[in-house]
């Protein structure tokens, strides 16, 4: 990745009210700020590896299995395939199981194999059953 300016805040107000976010300084880097817990990083860490990462055609192939009609969509961010890609990413690297209400709380193996799309590698957690 490039530079990525990480800016860590207890108060919400810092993040304009949100949990986090991230802002592209055109192929200079990034600049994160989080208000919320390691997923909130992870996850907003996730979107500037999709950024400087993610191919278009890994894009449509994810939007096909989050069913999702774009991957940016500013007026419904949690029908955005890239929402629901960074969802997934800070999911997969986290070693606690949580769930992803967010994006509809998918079966695990849907997931894990959405994570490997994504980064090609299995996610730390396994899935049972």
């Amino acid at each position: 990745l490039p530079a990525i300016e990480i800016n860590l805040h207890t108060d919400k107000a810092e993040c304009g009210g949100n949990n986090g976010s991230l802002t592209d300084l055109n192929g200079a880097g990034y600049v994160i700020h989080s208000c919320g817990v390691d997923f909130t990083l992870l996850h907003e860490l996730a979107h500037a590896w999709d950024m400087h990462t993610l191919d278009d055609e890994t894009r449509v192939e994810f939007l096909e299995i989050a069913q999702a009609d774009t991957w940016n969509n500013s007026e419904n961010w949690n029908l955005a395939g890239g929402e629901h890609a960074a969802n997934v990413i800070a999911w997969g690297l986290m070693d606690e199981d949580i769930g992803l209400v967010r994006i509809g709380d998918p079966p695990c193996r849907l997931a894990a194999d959405a994570f490997e799309l994504l980064t090609g590698t299995l996610p730390i957690r396994s899935c049972t059953g």
